[in-house]
């Protein structure tokens, strides 16, 4: 009678451990076998991995699928907002998706345009704001070049190098059109032009 207790004990407390991951293993609950422990971890890293699927993308990995460049989705986006102007181009991932991001400006406001990396089609938008940008405005007004010949006169300075982000700002008094790339050998690459001559400022691999 007491050895059939005992098993009913056994398996009563075995049920208890097969129910859900939320439930407290007791001390007199089995010792998770290597290969639970194995399962378990991952399941971690899976789910790690997931929560960190948003964010913006480094080297070329982040290049991977990306069959759309950084001026195409620049022109895309002017097409979707005809009067305004673009400020921003960065290569992001929302929702475990690579998109292009760009800010487009106007006298009515602004817009963040996200582009398929794929395909070329404009997937939504973000951060639209009826507020103009008064200060991107400025340097847009102050600037010569425009983004595709900005983006153009940058690939000039790094032949087969990719760009992941540009943007029209300000060094040290100076508009600038800043650029991020990707080199062949998977190191980021920034240079800087002016945004009135063209000229070189920085062309700089980070360590």
């Amino acid at each position: 009678m007491v050895a059939g207790t005992t098993l009913a004990a056994a398996t009563f407390l075995a049920g208890c451990s097969m129910g859900s991951p939320e439930s407290t293993v007791t001390p007199s609950s089995p010792t998770p076998t290597q290969s639970e422990t194995a399962s378990g971890t991952s399941s971690e890293q899976s789910e790690s991995s997931t929560d960190n699927s948003e964010g913006s993308g480094e080297g070329a990995a982040a290049l991977q699928g990306v069959a759309v460049t950084a001026q195409e989705a620049g022109v895309v986006a002017l097409d979707a907002l005809a009067d305004g102007r673009v400020v921003e181009i960065e290569l992001e991932y929302s929702g475990g998706k690579a998109v292009w991001e760009v800010k487009v400006v106007s006298a009515e406001g602004s817009t963040e345009v996200l582009v398929d990396v794929s395909t070329g089609q404009v997937v939504g938008e973000k951060d639209r704001s009826t507020r103009p940008d008064s200060e991107a405005l400025a340097r847009l007004d102050s600037a010569k070049l425009d983004f595709a010949q900005a983006i153009g006169l940058i690939l000039a300075e790094a032949p087969g190098e990719e760009i992941t982000e540009i943007s029209l700002d300000t060094d040290r008094g100076t508009v600038t059109w800043e650029a991020e790339l990707v080199t062949a050998g998977n190191q980021k690459r920034e240079i800087y032009i002016d945004a009135v001559t063209g000229d070189v400022l920085k062309n700089e691999i980070d360590d």
